[in-house]
């Protein structure tokens, strides 16, 4: 909850976002509608914060996490690929969330879980692929 609040806030802070309801869902997101200006950011820049706020949220993350700790990240990363405001992205975001289950047992696990997902987009979009053993001490943590 804590951690899909802090992403909320990121995205609020850099997007002009609006309420509409989803027409072939009942639930109600956060998303540009047809009516409202840009975001301010690029694709390439909203990607670049976003994967900064989830491997610098993966590298903080407890060594032993709780139960509630592992329901936390559940949760943000379901919220992430519900609340994404790039359509495309947001599309290929939640396949690479349903392909890969989430490892979420240790900081370390975590890590290269966000790790693997970006090298899976740096792979698509033709960049080059980090080495994820070297993803914690890149990112902090330990």
């Amino acid at each position: 909850m804590k951690h899909s609040l802090i992403y909320l806030l990121f995205l609020l802070s850099f997007c002009k976002l609006s309420l509409i309801k989803r027409t072939n869902s009942k639930r109600t997101f956060l998303f540009p509608d047809e009516h409202s200006s840009k975001l301010r950011l690029t694709k390439e820049k909203l990607g670049r914060y976003s994967w900064s706020v989830l491997h610098s949220i993966a590298a903080s993350y407890p060594k032993n996490p709780s139960d509630e700790d592992k329901k936390a990240i559940k949760n943000f990363v379901e919220s992430f690929s519900h609340l994404y405001p790039c359509d495309e992205c947001r599309k290929h975001f939640k396949e690479m969330v349903a392909e890969n289950e989430l490892k979420s047992d240790s900081r370390q696990e975590l890590v290269h879980y966000f790790c693997d997902l970006h090298n899976i987009v740096n792979k698509r979009l033709e960049k080059p692929i980090f080495d994820c053993k070297k993803a914690l001490s890149y990112w902090g943590g330990d």
